[in-house]
């Protein structure tokens, strides 16, 4: 089985999000937060269920990287981006839907100081 990690701006996006819904309903956050964990166990055992994102396999510069896939979060307006590489499910971003799609793709890119 995979285990799974978060990019700093995904977590930081996840705690944004939840932080804001717990200003004005506990309960929506806490149906975010129990939609997003659920949605992330689900990934954990079944990765390819996100569709690939539309388009990456023509990103410049791309390669054999692994390509980025998304999961709509039910009952939210977000969609958890994320890549598999060996055992580990990274999430790259808690995408919200209103924002622009794959602001995202840089944080996938290779750290130029590594």
């Amino acid at each position: 089985m995979l285990t799974h990690d978060y990019l700093f701006d995904a977590s930081v996006e996840y705690e944004t999000t939840y932080q804001w819904l717990v200003e004005r309903d506990l309960r929506a956050a806490d149906r975010f937060d129990d939609a997003v964990n659920k949605t992330i166990d689900m990934l954990l055992e079944w990765p390819e269920a996100g569709p690939v994102w539309p388009g990456a396999e023509t990103w410049k510069n791309w390669n054999d990287k692994p390509l980025p896939r998304s999961y709509r979060v039910p009952g939210f307006d977000y969609r958890i981006v994320y890549v598999v590489i060996d055992s580990t499910l990274t999430i790259v971003a808690i995408a919200s839907t209103k924002r622009h799609p794959g602001y995202w793709q840089q944080r996938l890119q290779p750290n130029p100081t590594s």
